[in-house]
C-alpha cells in the first residue's frame, strides 16, 4: 500500500474519449487501497478546465476499479478525427458533468453537457452498418411514442484464458447533449462524394454507444438553420441553405436518400 500526498505535474489520457488532460501542481492523495482526487484541476490542450473528484480503488495495486466525476467549463470532452470502426466522430467542447466508472471488464461513461462553440458530431448514415440496420436517426414530435452468441464450449481452457486476457472491456457511453446553435449536427449521406446535411438548433439529444454493439441517437430537435450539400450525377456540386423561421418540432427521419421534416401541430 502507498500512503501520503503527492504534488504532481503530469497528464491523464482518457482513451475512449481520445482526450488528454494535464495536471499542474495538483495534490493526489494515496490512502490504503485508494488513490483520491479531491477537486483537482485538469486542463485540456486549450487551457480550459475541469474539476475532478473521485477515487481509484485497488487491492495492493491490482483489481483496479474507479469512480470519477468531472465538472467541466468549456472543456474538450470528446475528440475524434475520423470514423475509424465507428459510425460517428466529432469534437465536443462542453460545460456540464461527466462520470466515469469502471472495473471488472466494464466501463460506463455518462456525459451531460451543454456544447460550446466549435462543437460538432458527424454521423455516417451511408455506412454498411447503418444501411444493414435500415435505421438512421429519428427525431419524434412531442406526441410520438418511441418503439423501439452463442459461444463455442469445446475450446481448450488455455485458449479461453488467453482470449479473456486480450478481450477488450465493454464500453458504454451515454450522452445527454443540451443542443444549442453553437454546436453542429452533421449527417453524412454519401461517403464517396461527401454529401451531407449539417444542422444547427436547440433541443435535448440523447445518444448511446456500446463498443461491441451500436450507436443510437434520439430526441427532440428544433432546427434553426442548416445546409445540404449534394452531388448531382457526380458532376454538379451544390449547396442548399435553409432556415426554419417558425418553430419546428420535427419528426425528422434521415435516410441515405432524403430528409423528411414534419412540423409539429399544436
Amino acid at each position: 500500500n502507498l500512503t501520503g500526498n503527492l504534488v504532481t505535474n503530469g497528464s491523464i489520457r482518457i482513451i475512449p474519449l481520445n482526450t488528454t488532460y494535464t495536471l499542474i501542481n495538483d495534490t493526489i492523495r494515496f490512502r490504503p487501497d485508494n488513490i483520491i482526487f479531491a477537486a483537482d484541476t485538469i486542463r485540456d490542450r486549450n487551457g480550459n478546465i475541469g474539476i475532478v473528484s473521485g477515487a481509484l480503488y485497488h487491492k495492493h495495486l491490482t483489481n483496479l476499479t474507479y469512480d470519477l466525476n468531472i465538472r467541466t467549463h468549456n472543456l474538450l470532452c470528446y475528440d475524434t478525427q475520423s470514423y475509424s470502426n465507428n459510425t460517428f466522430y466529432g469534437t465536443a467542447y462542453g460545460t456540464g458533468l461527466c462520470t466515469i466508472k469502471g472495473g471488472n471488464g466494464r466501463i460506463d461513461i455518462d456525459i451531460n453537457i451543454t456544447p460550446e462553440k466549435g462543437s460538432f458530431i458527424e454521423y455516417n448514415a451511408a455506412s454498411p452498418e447503418t444501411i444493414s440496420d435500415q435505421q438512421f436517426i429519428t427525431w419524434h414530435d412531442k406526441t410520438a411514442i418511441s418503439q423501439t452468441v452463442s459461444k463455442d464450449s469445446i475450446a481448450k481452457e488455455s485458449v479461453k484464458e488467453a482470449a479473456e486476457i486480450d478481450k477488450p472491456s465493454d464500453l458504454y457511453i451515454n450522452f445527454l447533449v443540451n443542443m444549442n446553435p453553437d454546436a453542429t449536427l452533421r449527417v453524412l449521406m454519401d461517403q464517396s462524394n461527401y454529401d451531407y446535411i449539417a444542422l444547427n438548433g436547440t433541443g435535448s439529444i440523447r445518444a448511446t454507444y456500446f463498443n461491441k454493439g451500436s450507436f443510437n441517437m434520439f430526441g427532440t430537435y428544433q432546427i434553426e438553420n442548416g445546409i445540404y450539400k449534394l452531388t448531382i450525377q457526380n458532376i454538379i456540386k451544390k449547396s442548399s441553405n435553409s432556415r426554419m423561421v417558425a418553430p419546428l418540432y420535427s419528426e425528422a427521419t434521415l435516410t441515405m436518400h432524403h430528409l423528411t421534416l414534419r412540423p409539429y401541430t399544436p
